[in-house]
């Protein structure tokens, strides 16, 4: 289409494109694709790959006062840490915690990451480089909701509009519908506190 526009055959019609990523951490999500499937779908496999000027950081600015870490991240990210079988490696110590059970281990893992979640106001910049990462919606549902809880104060609930608008099936189950996490779609509550820290996201694409 651009070079259409600008009548010129040369890529993107000679305009400046920049692409951004790390296809070490970030991949295409492709729906019940395997894993030759996402390599394909990745810049790495287009036509254009050849054209383009890669320039790349050489510093991880994240970890760079954690240079064990940083220099673990970089050796699983080039392929040349030491692999089991099944493609498996083996997470050092220093990053891992002993599993109990489900519930005292997720709250042992909160207690270490958030020492003290309450002197958040006092301490933001020191808490904003913290996080708590997960594989599922739900499970970063089930963490932001103990979290939550731990705050000092009075929980405040906020809900989404949940009217059947169509007549003929007004008798479908809401609290079965509020129940759902989808893809792509905020919880039906909504819980804060004060001083809890909230991250507003706007869909740029809605």
């Amino acid at each position: 289409m651009l070079r259409d526009v600008t009548d010129k055959d040369l890529p993107f019609g000679g305009k400046v494109v920049v692409f951004g990523g790390d296809f070490r951490q970030v991949l295409p999500i492709i729906p019940k694709g395997n894993r030759q499937d996402v390599m394909k779908s990745t810049l790495l496999t287009s036509y254009i790959w050849p054209l383009l000027k890669k320039i790349k950081l050489v510093e991880n600015m994240r970890a760079r006062l954690d240079p064990a870490f940083s220099e673990f991240i970089l050796r699983v990210g080039n392929g040349t840490e030491e692999e089991f079988p099944g493609n498996m490696i083996s997470i050092p110590s220093s990053i891992t915690m002993s599993y109990v059970d489900e519930q005292i281990s997720l709250d042992h893992l909160i207690t270490t990451v958030y020492e003290n979640l309450n002197e958040y106001a006092e301490q933001m910049d020191a808490m904003s480089r913290r996080a708590i990462l997960t594989t599922k919606n739900e499970f970063v549902d089930e963490v932001n909701t103990l979290l939550i809880h731990r705050f000092h104060g009075e929980v405040v609930k906020y809900y989404s509009f949940d009217e059947v608008l169509d007549e003929n099936i007004s008798s479908v189950n809401l609290e079965f519908f509020n129940s759902l996490s989808l893809n792509g779609f905020p919880a039906h509550e909504l819980i804060l506190k004060k001083v809890c820290p909230v991250m507003l996201l706007r869909n740029i694409i809605p």
